[in-house]
């Protein structure tokens, strides 16, 4: 639903999520932070072509569920 108002209206907005598969699937631009840096930014051609796989990666080398 967020997504279609988003298109109909020409909106922006921000959406936090711990849900990888919505962080890829949606929006034009995906930042993924730690600690308050920003660890990756990824929009336009590279946001397209980014897998889960590869933020998975970056998610488990940070992720305090993972020891780190």
């Amino acid at each position: 639903l967020t997504d279609e108002m988003i298109k109909k209206h020409s909106m922006t907005a921000v959406m936090v999520t711990h849900n990888l598969r919505h962080a890829v699937n949606y929006g034009s631009r995906l930042v993924m932070m730690d600690k308050g840096g920003i660890v990756m930014d990824k929009s336009g051609e590279d946001k397209k072509e980014i897998k889960i796989e590869n933020i998975l990666d970056i998610f488990n080398k940070i992720s305090i569920e993972c020891g780190n």
